[in-house]
């Protein structure tokens, strides 16, 4: 994980063509936190250019010189292909168990959130205080209701936050996903999507 692939998220779509009329994109359907930590397994499925919300950009002559996917939806405006990196600090969520997934009426998951810096290295950065967040997957629709938590961050800890939850909605929503979030006081969010499964 860096800079860059930190903000491919779900749902993010991204043209990845050679510079033609209709060029070839991807939509990002899936984000895995794998071992070892800090590193993510994005699974991409293609989907159809939108000439209503993307943007190709063309120079004087006419040739293309840039490619943006939902330009005009999220009033994106171009930003240098190549900036200058600079020192940041990022985090991770991670999770008990095999899967993310929780189960209606099932046990209590374990998630966890660290920090680290540019070269994945988590020493010397202090726990940035913050909240949870809960919301329907790929929505802002809050979903705190359908979640029953409770932090269990050992005492002096000041190396990571976890919590303890589990799924209190019906099975109305097997299938389902839900997204949880960490957002620091100052900025810094992460989140990972759970599946929500039947017993």
């Amino acid at each position: 994980m860096n800079d860059i692939s930190a903000t491919i998220f779900y749902d993010k779509r991204l043209a990845i063509s050679a510079p033609i009329e209709e060029p070839v994109v991807w939509k990002c359907s899936k984000v895995e936190q794998v071992s070892p930590k800090g590193i993510s397994h994005l699974t991409f499925a293609q989907v159809p250019w939108n000439s209503h919300s993307d943007y190709i950009e063309k120079d004087e002559e006419g040739y293309v010189i840039g490619i943006w996917c939902d330009y005009w939806q999220d009033n994106i405006e171009p930003q240098d292909p190549n900036p200058i990196p600079s020192p940041s600090i990022h985090s991770l969520i991670t999770f008990s168990g095999v899967k993310p997934e929780v189960k209606v009426n099932g046990s209590y998951k374990k998630f966890t959130v660290r920090f680290y810096d540019d070269e994945n290295n988590e020493n010397n950065i202090p726990i940035l205080s913050g909240h949870w967040e809960f919301k329907v997957s790929n929505t802002d629709l809050d979903a705190s209701d359908l979640i029953s938590f409770e932090d269990i961050t050992p005492t002096g800890e000041d190396m990571y936050k976890q919590i303890k939850l589990k799924f209190i909605g019906e099975d109305e929503w097997i299938d389902k996903n839900i997204s949880i979030w960490y957002v620091s006081d100052s900025g810094i969010k992460s989140h990972v999507v759970v599946n929500v499964i039947g017993i």
